[in-house]
């Protein structure tokens, strides 16, 4: 079955534990540098830093960004999604990385810990430097702008994400 039209806002995921290693603060720089696009960063998770986060939208009146707090299902998040955003500055290998490529969605990633072991760059999403508000930028609105490399960019995630078991 064709995915029904989705209304505009382009829709910019995060699935993170609210965490400085997470990178949230460049996100919401990057949102900062993109508020006058029809752009709606949706930030799944919750933690110690929240109120840091919170204040920082409330200084800048950004209203394209809502906290959603902690969910136990992600998948009705994931189909809302245009893309996935990990703009961490210390990782491992998130699973929320694993579980959107898994369910087809592009992925622009800071290039940190095991990610690049995943996201080859140009092939099954995009990689910038850790610590990067503009570069995050950029590569979100070639995404947004490029219908026929967000697709690309999730069919190859969806078969990448076949070669890790998530359980």
């Amino acid at each position: 079955p064709q995915k029904p039209e989705k209304s505009s806002p382009f829709i910019i995921g995060t699935i993170a534990n609210f965490y400085p290693t997470k990178g949230l603060r460049y996100l919401l720089q990057t949102a900062r540098i993109l508020k006058k696009q029809p752009f709606l960063f949706r930030i799944i998770g919750d933690g110690p830093e929240r109120q840091t986060l919170e204040s920082f939208i409330s200084r800048e009146k950004l209203t394209n960004i809502e906290l959603i707090g902690a969910v136990s299902n992600t998948e009705p998040y994931l189909k809302q999604f245009d893309i996935l955003v990990i703009p961490s500055v210390k990782e491992g290998l998130p699973y929320a990385l694993l579980e959107a490529m898994a369910a087809g969605l592009p992925v622009v990633s800071a290039m940190v810990g095991g990610i690049p072991e995943v996201i080859q760059n140009g092939y099954n999403g995009l990689l910038v430097p850790p610590r990067d508000a503009q570069s995050l930028a950029d590569a979100i609105c070639m995404l947004a702008r490029d219908e026929k490399m967000r697709k690309a960019f999730g069919k190859t995630a969806r078969a990448t994400s076949a070669r890790y078991r998530l359980e």
